[in-house]
């Protein structure tokens, strides 16, 4: 259950920690406070209270989706955040896996052929799709997965997904992410075919 002075404290610990001034070294110190902060909250990764599991991933999460462009980690700390949230993607609780990939999101990595098929991330996400049982994990994945041609195929094929929610949002996803040219015809109309004879009236509208 979320407790509301909880979640304020989390949002206040995610604002604080991803804003920044600029000028006199300001920059540079808010650099090294979200690095320090990052590195303290992986340490807890493990925790064996499930509760603290979750709030780990979810204000790594928070922190990493807020993080203006400019902002920098370590790489060192980076390759750590990728390993302990790959591992978190696997956890037994359902709601830390959800936080876990909402975390991982933003560290996926293109390569050079910008399309995420040698990424280690994008690749446990395109595992995990059809493998999650939980619902709203499934829907968390969807949501963080990096879109590209690589990708796309296993978006379409979360349509037919058995949950009406995971189906809105590949429908959404499609719709908002997806640019019509990089779709193929087929899987275009395929996906066109289930939305429109989807039973759910949420799916249709998507």
């Amino acid at each position: 259950k979320r407790d509301l002075c909880t979640e304020r404290v989390v949002r206040f610990l995610v604002a604080f920690t991803a804003a920044r001034q600029t000028g006199d070294g300001a920059e540079e110190e808010a650099d090294d406070f979200a690095e320090a902060f990052l590195g303290f909250l992986l340490n807890l990764a493990t925790a064996k209270d499930k509760a603290v599991r979750f709030r780990v991933c979810q204000i790594v999460a928070g922190i990493l989706n807020a993080l203006g462009p400019d902002a920098e980690v370590s790489d060192d700390l980076y390759e750590r955040m990728e390993n302990v949230m790959l591992e978190r993607l696997r956890d037994k609780v359902p709601l830390v896996r959800a936080q876990a990939a909402r975390a991982l999101s933003r560290l996926q990595d293109g390569g050079e052929s910008n399309d995420f098929s040698g990424d280690a991330i994008t690749a446990a996400f395109l595992t995990l799709l059809g493998a999650e049982k939980n619902k709203d994990v499934r829907k968390s994945i969807l949501g963080a997965l990096a879109i590209s041609d690589h990708t796309i195929p296993f978006v379409v094929e979360r349509t037919r997904d058995a949950s009406e929610d995971v189906r809105r949002v590949a429908f959404l996803a499609l719709a908002s992410k997806v640019p019509v040219a990089s779709v193929t015809i087929a899987l275009r109309a395929a996906a066109v075919r289930r939305g429109l004879a989807d039973r759910a009236p949420t799916v249709r509208a998507a």
